[in-house]
């Protein structure tokens, strides 16, 4: 279930996106007990979505990106992990996000504007935080 897309802004000139951001917020708050701890408390959190916050993902640059597959005790039971470094918006600091039980995930690139020269991976990181 996507509430926040990566094109959206959380101001006045968008407010249809502050309408899905809040009804992202009330989905966490009727969901919390399905949450993990920690979870619960980084999609809930102010600087994950601020981007003034140098902690914030948004617009920073991948820099690694690892799918890890594991067998499991069957040999068609196999557990997939990701984990994402990603260099900071303000190029001050690195962000790693560890994804440690992934059930399914897609990947797509995503086109840079016309006028653009673009070298290598660019990222407009969203990652809302849902249970399934």
């Amino acid at each position: 279930m996507v509430f926040i897309l990566s094109d959206d802004g959380r101001d006045d000139e968008y407010p249809e996106a502050e309408r899905a951001f809040e009804r992202y917020q009330t989905y966490l708050a009727e969901n919390q007990a399905a949450f993990p701890p920690r979870a619960y408390e980084l999609a809930t959190s102010d600087w994950f979505y601020h981007t003034r916050d140098h902690r914030c993902p948004h617009d920073a640059w991948l820099e690694s990106l690892q799918v890890l597959e594991r067998p499991g005790s069957q040999p068609r039971q196999r557990s997939c992990s990701i984990a994402l470094r990603l260099l900071g918006a303000y190029k001050d600091g690195h962000i790693e996000i560890r994804y440690p039980t992934v059930y399914a995930y897609s990947l797509r690139e995503l086109r840079p504007m016309r006028r653009r020269t673009v070298i290598g991976a660019t990222t407009n990181f969203a990652s809302p935080i849902a249970v399934t």
